[in-house]
């Protein structure tokens, strides 16, 4: 269920399919390091915490359809924490027009994302109205000249 860091970083942990964590009682609690869901969905039944060693949420936009995403029953505290890495490995005209749902959970968010950065050449929007406040999405995304994209 678990890939290997990519890029050679050591400190992250690379979401290799699915996951879903449903244990009564069972929280994901996020000290520290990298978490990158590449395109996977990782579902948590109760609640996420986000300490603030963790760094970055990594999340892939693999196709027309398809991206990472964090779910949560309960509420995610702590994204303001970290920062979210954002790739791109479809084609501009399979994302043109489209929307991503990359954070849920069950209460309005307290806080953003420290900053959002898109990776290669790649420019979007990240919302964090969807659902009273409840989600995060991704949107207007597209190619942009240069190498990074930082929006703060």
């Amino acid at each position: 269920l678990i890939g290997r860091a990519l890029r050679g970083r050591r400190d992250e942990v690379v979401l290799a399919t699915n996951l879903t964590l449903t244990g009564a009682g069972q929280d994901l609690v996020w000290t520290n390091g990298a978490l990158n869901l590449a395109s996977n969905t990782l579902t948590v039944g109760r609640n996420v915490s986000i300490g603030p060693g963790a760094t970055t949420l990594g999340v892939a936009v693999a196709d027309a359809t398809r991206a990472g995403r964090l779910t949560a029953s309960g509420a995610v505290s702590g994204i303001d924490n970290v920062e979210l890495f954002v790739t791109v490995s479809a084609e501009p005209e399979e994302v043109q027009g489209r929307t991503y749902l990359v954070l849920s959970n069950s209460t309005p968010l307290v806080a953003v994302f420290g900053s959002v950065t898109w990776l290669e050449g790649w420019r979007g929007r990240a919302d964090y109205t969807g659902n009273g406040g409840r989600e995060v999405t991704l949107s207007s995304i597209g190619r942009r000249a240069g190498t990074l994209f930082t929006v703060r």
